[in-house]
């Protein structure tokens, strides 16, 4: 190769990987959009949390994504809403995902409960930590990420994304998940004080005016 030509060649890579730069700094503004849309529109939180996996799964190119609610009296994590895509065998996914628990600092989701802070895996199955391996079509799950939804200075429940292909960390986008984390757990606050409001209205006495 002439030094012309490896110049060149080297022009062209570093082109690409800029562009691939730019294109993901893309995806992760498009998503913190979407998900604001969502969160704006939705009227409770189990049809918003179900969105917002699906969105951030299909504009990230992810393949499976969970949301973690937290049953302090058992002191575990529970699995809640899912959502996955037509790359994982659905039946499969939902009866190994739906009665799963985790325990605090256990597995991905556990660290997150625990320190509360977004984290990454690159390969779930190099993990001898990882208590669980969701088994997929044609292979299995390997790259994950995890985020806290945040209500203040507490963990309100952990949002777990995953792929089928070993994923390498990408610093950028839990910052940009981390501030999503940080948006849901404001639009979980509001839906519970709208709960809370509309429960204690049922229970104020009925006043008879004779």
């Amino acid at each position: 190769m002439t030094e012309r030509t490896l110049e060149l060649a080297q022009a062209n890579e570093a082109l690409r990987l800029e562009n691939g730069e730019r294109d993901r700094a893309e995806q992760k503004l498009h998503t913190e959009y979407a998900v604001s849309r969502i969160l704006a529109n939705a009227p409770t939180w189990e049809l918003a949390i179900r969105d917002v996996l699906q969105t951030i799964c299909g504009i990230m190119n992810w393949d499976a994504g969970m949301y973690w609610k937290p049953d302090v009296r058992g002191g575990v994590l529970r699995c809640g809403e899912t959502w996955h895509a037509s790359t994982i065998g659905a039946d499969e996914f939902e009866t190994l995902s739906r009665p799963m628990t985790m325990e605090r600092g256990l597995g991905l989701p556990g660290r997150v409960w625990t320190y509360g802070q977004a984290a990454w895996m690159r390969d779930i199955v190099q993990d001898a930590k990882f208590p669980r391996v969701l088994p997929a079509q044609p292979g299995s799950l390997h790259g994950a990420f995890a985020f806290p939804v945040m209500v203040g200075n507490h963990v309100a429940g952990v949002v777990e994304i995953l792929s089928l292909e070993i994923r390498e960390q990408d610093n950028e986008l839990l910052l940009a998940m981390t501030n999503i984390g940080n948006q849901l757990g404001q639009f979980f606050e509001r839906k519970r004080m709208e709960g809370d409001l509309v429960h204690s209205q049922k229970m104020e006495p009925v006043v008879c005016l004779a």
